[in-house]
């Protein structure tokens, strides 16, 4: 007497060991991507908050978690034909930036951090504004 059970039952079992194997991988590459999986929201504040154009200014950036400082966060200020970046030491990093806007009576400069560990990129597209002072 013969059974047809066990080749009837073996596409399903090989479609649902597909799937669980599957969703199995796809959570070991994503923790391997990205080991951090509750990343920790920085606290960001800067100034001047305005700057003249055509004039070489210091912008100082205080990074921040919980009250405490935070070493190696990469700050970046960028807008504008420009570029500056720097790191933290003891939680602040000093930039200098100089805008070039021609044409135009106001601009502005987004900031960029990147913390060092498992911490949330913080972005401001119009954190800085630049004006002319004619």
């Amino acid at each position: 007497m013969r059974s047809n059970k066990a080749v009837l039952g073996l596409p399903l079992r090989l479609v649902v060991g597909i799937i669980v194997g599957g969703v199995a991988l796809s959570a070991v590459l994503y923790y391997l991507a990205s080991p951090c999986i509750f990343p920790k929201e920085l606290s960001v504040n800067w100034s001047p908050i305005s700057i003249p154009n055509e004039e070489k200014t210091p912008i100082t950036v205080t990074v921040r978690l919980n009250g405490k400082n935070v070493d190696g966060a990469i700050v970046i200020i960028n807008g504008l034909g420009n570029i500056s970046y720097n790191k933290t030491i003891n939680g602040k990093a000093t930039l200098y930036f100089t805008p070039h806007m021609k044409g135009r009576y106001e601009g502005y400069l987004s900031l960029t951090v990147k913390g060092n560990g498992c911490y949330r990129r913080f972005y401001e597209e119009k954190a800085i504004k630049v004006f002319n002072k004619e």
